[in-house]
């Protein structure tokens, strides 16, 4: 109906999100390693897409409709990646599987470099990946750490101007003072 303001996910709806991602990188890893996230390599990776879909649920400054897409495509973005369990179509729409395909790279210096031809909600989603990736990035040396850094501070930059002074923009540059 034209003119009707979309409604929020429903808690039901997003509890199923959860639990298939979450499942999706327990029962599907592609090894034992990709089940556990690698600071201590004994929480489950699920925590991971969980975090960054909350905290973009969370953004008072976005419309309901890109944070409700984002937070589908951030319980989803490394299943392609990290498992051999497919996309769950009925649960995504066209637009959010095309946003999960986006954030695949063939590593972080190839998404440092490709990530800036991508959608700016991409980028956006982005953001919320690296920023949980470097706060429990105790694996990383310090050269890695500088160039996560680095990024991250200009994906804060990309996102700010685009997007408003998020709470991830505040976040991020926050836990990488």
């Amino acid at each position: 109906m034209p003119g009707k303001e979309r409604l929020p996910m429903k808690a039901q709806i997003l509890h199923e999100l959860i639990d298939r991602s979450v499942m999706s990188h327990d029962a599907f890893a592609r090894a034992e390693s990709n089940r556990f996230r690698k600071f201590d390599s004994a929480t489950p990776y699920g925590a991971h897409p969980v975090w960054c879909a909350m905290t973009i649920l969370q953004e008072p400054l976005l419309e309901q409709k890109l944070r409700d897409s984002g937070a589908k495509v951030l319980l989803f973005h490394d299943v392609p990646e990290d498992t051999t369990d497919a996309l769950p179509g009925c649960m995504l729409s066209t637009q959010e599987i095309l946003w999960v395909r986006q954030m695949q790279f063939e590593g972080s210096a190839h998404k440092m470099r490709e990530i800036w031809a991508k959608d700016k909600e991409v980028i956006l989603f982005e953001i919320y990946d690296a920023t949980n990736n470097y706060s429990d990035g105790a694996w990383m040396n310090e050269e890695k750490k500088a160039v996560h850094k680095a990024f991250i501070l200009r994906l804060a930059d990309y996102v700010e101007k685009e997007f408003g002074n998020l709470n991830i923009v505040r976040f991020a540059r926050a836990i990488v003072a």
